[in-house]
C-alpha cells in the first residue's frame, strides 16, 4: 500500500537507551503504585529495535520474546527465562526465502512450531517453524486481485495491528482498504476494515469491521486516522476497536458488526485533538503528527486477561532548547493504560521518552516488556520488565 505521507515522517531507526534511565512515573494511579521492575541485558546482539511486530509467548516452561526485524529481514527469538538468544533466522541469507522474493512486513506467532509471516511486497503468506522450515506458502495476491470491488481493494498488515488467526475456523484476518482516499474521503469510513482469508479453501471470505458512525460524518481531517487496532475474541464472537484520535474503546458483535459497548479509554495525558481542513498540505501534516498525541495501539495478553493501550503524548513542534523541529517518533514521552478483562481502567503508567520508546512495548503474562539499547554500549540490548 502506498501511504504517501508516512514514509516522509515516521522512519524507524535503532533506539539508543541507557539501562540506568528507568524514567517511570505514575499519575492518578492507586492500583499501580507498587510496581516492581526487572532488568537484564544480552550482549553481542545486533538487534536494531525497528520491528513493530513483537510477541511474548510461553512454550513449555519458558517465555520467548519474538520479533521481526523488518530492516534486516530477521526473525529473532530470545528465551526470556534463560535470558539468552535462542534463534535468529536471517531471511536475506536463506535461499528458500530469497528465490521466492519474500520480504516480510509482519508476523503472527501461534506457537514456536507455527509462525505466520506476511510479505506485503507480493502478498504471500508463509507458515514456518522457529527453525525456519517452510511448511506452506499461500499466494494471496492472485486471489484478492481477482476479487477487488468498491468495498475491497487492497490488504496489508503494515501498521495495522490487525493481523489475527482464528484457529477454530482456520481463518487469517487481514486489514483491508477500499479504493478511496482514506485520509480525505469520508466514504472510506463507511467500508469494512478487515477481511477473512480461509487457509483451507485458500479464498477470501466476507469483509467485516465497522467504524463508529461519527467517522463517516467528520468534516475535518486528522492524518493517519485510518490506522486502528482491534482485538477479536473468536470464542465469544466479539471484537474491541481502538482508533488513534478517539478516547473511547468500542465493543462490537462480530457476526453483524453491531455496536454493543463503549468504554472509557481516555489517557490522563491527552485532551482534545487538532482538526485540519480536508485538503492535503504536507507541512500541516508534519506539524500535526509531530505535536499531537495519539493512541498508538491496543494490545491484549491472553494469560493475564488484560488489555494495554499505548498512548503517545503531545509535544511542542520545536525543541525549546535547540529551536530545532522535534522528531515525530523518537524521544516522545508515552504512557500505557492497563485495563482488566472487562475493559475497566486499572491505571496509567507514564514513561520518559529519553529512556524508552513507545513502539518497543510488548505485553507479557505478568506485565509489560520494553526492549532498548544501552547508549554506552551498542552491542548490549536491555530488557526492562514491569510487573503489573
Amino acid at each position: 500500500m502506498k501511504i504517501w505521507f508516512i514514509s516522509l515522517v515516521i522512519i524507524l531507526f535503532s533506539c539508543s537507551r541507557n539501562s540506568k534511565e528507568v524514567g517511570i512515573d505514575y499519575k492518578e494511579n492507586q492500583k499501580l503504585e507498587k510496581l516492581s521492575t526487572d532488568t537484564f541485558s544480552i550482549k553481542d546482539w545486533n538487534y536494531l529495535g525497528t520491528g513493530k511486530s513483537k510477541k511474548v509467548l510461553r512454550q513449555k516452561d519458558s517465555l520467548y520474546f519474538i520479533t521481526l526485524n523488518t530492516s534486516q529481514q530477521k526473525l529473532e527469538l530470545v528465551n526470556l527465562t534463560a535470558k539468552k538468544i535462542d534463534t535468529i533466522l536471517d531471511f536475506y541469507n536463506t535461499d528458500q526465502f530469497l528465490k521466492r522474493k519474500l520480504e516480510f512486513g509482519d508476523f503472527l506467532a501461534v506457537n514456536l512450531d507455527s509462525i505466520f509471516l506476511f510479505s506485503n511486497k507480493n502478498a504471500k503468506l508463509c507458515l514456518i517453524n522457529s527453525k525456519g522450515v517452510i511448511k506452506k506458502i499461500w499466494n494471496i495476491n492472485d486471489v484478492y486481485e481477482s476479487g477487488q470491488t468498491d468495498d475491497f481493494f487492497e490488504i496489508t498488515t503494515v501498521d495495522s495491528y490487525s493481523f489475527h488467526f482464528d484457529l477454530t475456523n482456520k481463518n487469517i484476518h487481514f486489514r483491508t482498504f477500499p479504493p478511496y482516499n482514506f485520509d480525505s474521503d469520508k466514504e472510506f469510513y463507511k467500508k469494512a476494515f478487515a477481511r477473512k482469508f480461509n487457509l483451507e479453501s485458500e479464498n477470501f471470505l466476507e469483509s467485516f469491521g465497522e467504524w463508529p458512525d461519527q467517522y463517516a460524518n467528520q468534516d475535518f481531517l486528522r492524518p493517519n486516522n485510518y490506522n486502528l487496532s482491534y482485538i477479536p475474541f473468536f470464542d465469544k464472537g466479539i471484537y474491541f476497536l481502538s482508533m488513534k484520535y478517539d478516547h473511547n474503546i468500542y465493543k462490537y458483535q462480530a457476526n453483524n458488526d453491531s455496536l454493543v459497548g463503549v468504554f472509557d479509554g481516555k489517557s490522563n495525558f491527552l485532551n482534545t485533538f487538532e482538526k485540519l481542513p480536508r485538503k492535503r498540505d504536507a507541512q500541516k501534516y508534519i506539524s500535526f503528527i509531530t505535536t499531537n498525541g495519539s493512541y498508538n495501539r491496543l494490545m491484549y495478553e491472553e494469560e493475564s486477561n488484560r488489555f494495554y493501550r499505548v498512548v503517545v503524548h503531545e509535544q511542542p513542534l520545536k525543541n525549546p532548547l535547540t529551536n530545532r523541529l522535534n522528531n515525530p517518533t523518537f524521544n516522545r514521552s508515552f504512557s500505557i493504560i492497563a485495563f482488566d478483562e472487562n475493559m475497566i481502567k486499572i491505571g496509567e503508567m507514564a514513561f520518559d521518552g529519553s529512556a524508552f520508546t513507545f513502539f518497543a512495548v510488548t505485553p507479557t503474562p505478568s506485565g509489560i516488556l520494553i526492549n532498548s539499547k544501552n547508549i554506552e554500549d551498542e552491542s548490549e540490548n536491555i530488557f526492562t520488565h514491569i510487573n503489573f
